[in-house]
């Protein structure tokens, strides 16, 4: 039984069945490993290491795979993150951001970072049929979540832990199977309701860096839902 744990590690390379170069794969897998850091709790360590001019360069690549990308956001991002000289001050700002967002906030919460607080927006409530269908397929996939992880299965955090569990096993094994169980992943339990997520934060000013990187999660949520497509076309050439 494999364990998800808040801090993944390990380098992974495609099979020869995938279009995708070692490089690519690469690329994509530090992506989802760097946007699951972002929506755990911010930490000294989060902040320095976004900071830091290799973070954005992964998204990047990815977001270059997609016919239709658009890389305002990361020119924005970079932008922002280039008004921060160091890391103190970018942790107040993550902390701040992230709680009035994400936890608790006087006038309510802009967007809470579970999958079942969406199902109903009228009546939004926590271990609903999202967190329930994550923990069956979570045990489906064989694995356990860490003991210091807390939080409800449907965990916007915990979700691409699992796409990243799921994406290694594609890139490892190299079989079309585990890139289509990637994509129905992606497609089934997490683009609807992140798409909803975003909307929410489409006008925070305050915090710029959420709804900015939210917008990148969703052009990686498409990439990896058109893998299994873009395989079996090369495949066939």
């Amino acid at each position: 039984m494999e364990t998800l744990k808040k801090e993944m590690t390990g380098r992974y390379y495609m099979s020869h069945e995938s279009q995708l170069t070692n490089k690519q794969w690469d690329d994509l897998l530090t992506s989802v490993q760097q946007l699951c850091r972002v929506y755990w709790d911010p930490s000294e360590e989060l902040s320095r290491q976004i900071l830091e001019e290799s973070f954005l360069q992964p998204f990047k690549a990815v977001t270059l795979l997609i016919e239709t990308h658009e890389d305002a956001e990361l020119v924005e991002l970079r932008t922002l993150l280039g008004g921060f000289s160091e890391s103190e001050s970018f942790l107040d700002y993550l902390e701040e951001g992230y709680v009035r967002l994400f936890i608790n906030d006087r006038g309510g919460i802009t967007a809470p970072l579970y999958a079942s607080c969406y199902e109903d927006e009228g009546n939004p409530q926590l271990m609903g049929q999202a967190a329930v269908g994550m923990l069956k397929r979570i045990s489906d996939l064989n694995i356990r979540l860490d003991e210091d992880i807390h939080e409800p299965p449907d965990h916007l955090a915990i979700q691409l832990e699992v796409l990243y569990f799921i994406l290694t096993q594609a890139n490892t094994l190299g079989r079309p199977k585990q890139l289509a169980a990637a994509a129905e992943f992606v497609q089934a339990c997490m683009r609807p309701w992140v798409e909803a997520f975003y909307a929410r934060l489409t006008k925070e000013t305050r915090c710029r860096f959420y709804p900015l990187v939210t917008r990148v999660l969703l052009s990686i949520l498409q990439m990896v839902s058109a893998l299994p497509e873009s395989c079996t076309r090369h495949r066939s050439q």
